[in-house]
């Protein structure tokens, strides 16, 4: 099966971007109704040190309970997205999709209850309703599968490209996700050159 084959219908890609060594590099594939998320081309140079490059998918969702307004780094969600044996904690990555579409990709500060702490104020105000993905940690387990997130290596002091025009590189698990390509960016900074991505039925 080719990539037209899986009913395409929509897609887009990134440019570079890097951060100062030992600052994880992201970059987000949004999700869309209907369709699934499928990476189909990811370039990715080292410096003088090999990098990791591991694709988080979400691990769990939920919605948020109550308005949160821009400046506020509080969100209350309905109920914990975690998984059983991994409920959201500090340090897990989220994403949160506001009605317009808009991303935040942020880090827990800490959660109590239903109440959670980002690591970061919110530039803009998030409506109750809105969609917050856990996308965990890099080491975590996928409920969904029984493995770990989508790892690849990244070896130090050359420009490494990952495509596969039969199927892609890595798609989400279920429609209307997001993937968070990430970047453990160790020791000396690397760059992520591009993410190329498309939406599919299939």
């Amino acid at each position: 099966m080719a990539v037209a084959e899986l009913g395409v219908f929509g897609g887009n890609g990134f440019g570079r971007r890097t951060a100062t060594a030992g600052t994880v590099i992201n970059h987000v594939v949004p999700p869309r109704k209907r369709a699934y998320s499928r990476i189909t081309t990811m370039v990715y140079t080292a410096a003088g040190t090999a990098h990791t490059l591991t694709v988080l998918r979400p691990l769990g969702s939920t919605v948020l309970s109550a308005d949160a307004s821009a400046s506020q780094a509080v969100v209350n969600v309905q109920a914990n997205p975690g998984p059983a044996g991994n409920a959201l904690a500090a340090n897990d990555w989220v994403i949160i999709q506001r009605p317009d579409g808009t991303l935040v990709v942020d880090t827990v500060s800490s959660i109590t209850g239903t109440a959670i702490t980002l690591a970061t104020s919110l530039a803009a105000a998030v409506p109750a309703g809105s969609q917050l993905w856990m996308m965990g940690v890099a080491a975590d387990t996928d409920p969904r599968t029984g493995s770990g997130h989508p790892q690849y290596s990244a070896p130090a002091s050359v420009t490494t490209r990952y495509s596969d025009d039969l199927i892609g590189v890595v798609a989400s698990i279920g429609n209307n996700e997001p993937l968070l390509v990430q970047s453990n960016n160790a020791v000396a900074a690397g760059t992520l050159e591009q993410v190329s991505y498309l939406h599919s039925i299939k």
